[in-house]
C-alpha cells in the first residue's frame, strides 16, 4: 500500500448501476400504481432533489403518498413500493468487477466510499450491495451536492478499466510530488 494515497470512490453510476435501478423502480410503480406513476414519482424525486440538494428516494416516496391517497389506491401498493425499496437486490446491480477493481485499489492505497444522499437509504444501498463490507467500512455519506468540489484526479469510462492501475505509478508520482 502506498502511504498517503486514498481512493475516494461515489456509489450511483461509478460501482453500482443506478440507471437499471430506476428504471426497476419505473416498472414497480408501473404495476403498482398505473402507466402515469412513474412520470409523477420522478416529478415529485427532482424537486426533492432539487429542494434537499442529495437524493432521497424514501422522501420522494413519502410525499407521494399523497397522490396515492388522492387516488384511493389503498396503502399496499405503496407498502410494496416502499419494501422494493428498501429489499432491493442492490448487489445484482454492481458494474461488473466492481468489488475486484475496490480490492485491487485496496492493495494501492486505501478506499472510502464517498456519496451522497439521504442518511437511510444511501447507507442502505452500500450494505446491501456489499461495497460497506468491501471498503472495510469506511464510507461517508453527505447530504450534499458534491458537485460543488474539485473534480476527480482520474475518470474512467468503466469501473474495470481500474483494474490496471499500477501501484509503481503512485509510488512515482507521490515520491515527486514529496521531493518538490
Amino acid at each position: 500500500m502506498v502511504p498517503g494515497i486514498v481512493f475516494l470512490l461515489d456509489v450511483d453510476n461509478t460501482l453500482l448501476d443506478n440507471d437499471r435501478i430506476v428504471a426497476d423502480l419505473g416498472l414497480h410503480l408501473v404495476r403498482a400504481f398505473g402507466a402515469d406513476s412513474p412520470a409523477r414519482f420522478w416529478a415529485i424525486f427532482e424537486a426533492l432533489r432539487t429542494e434537499l440538494g442529495y437524493a432521497d428516494y424514501l422522501g420522494a416516496l413519502q410525499r407521494y403518498r399523497a397522490d396515492v391517497e388522492r387516488l384511493d389506491g389503498g396503502e399496499e401498493p405503496l407498502l410494496s413500493v416502499s419494501s422494493f425499496l428498501i429489499d432491493y437486490s442492490f448487489a445484482d446491480r454492481l458494474y461488473p468487477q466492481a468489488l475486484e477493481v475496490v480490492a485491487h485499489l485496496g492493495r494501492i492505497g486505501q478506499t472510502v466510499i464517498l456519496s451522497d444522499g439521504d442518511v437511510v437509504f444511501q447507507p442502505r444501498k452500500v450494505h446491501r450491495s456489499g461495497l460497506w463490507r468491501a471498503v472495510h467500512g469506511r464510507v461517508l455519506i453527505y447530504p450534499a451536492n458534491l458537485a460543488r468540489y474539485p473534480a476527480a484526479d482520474i475518470s474512467v469510462e468503466r469501473i474495470a478499466d481500474l483494474l490496471g492501475f499500477d501501484a509503481a505509478r503512485w509510488r512515482t508520482a507521490m515520491t515527486s510530488e514529496t521531493s518538490s
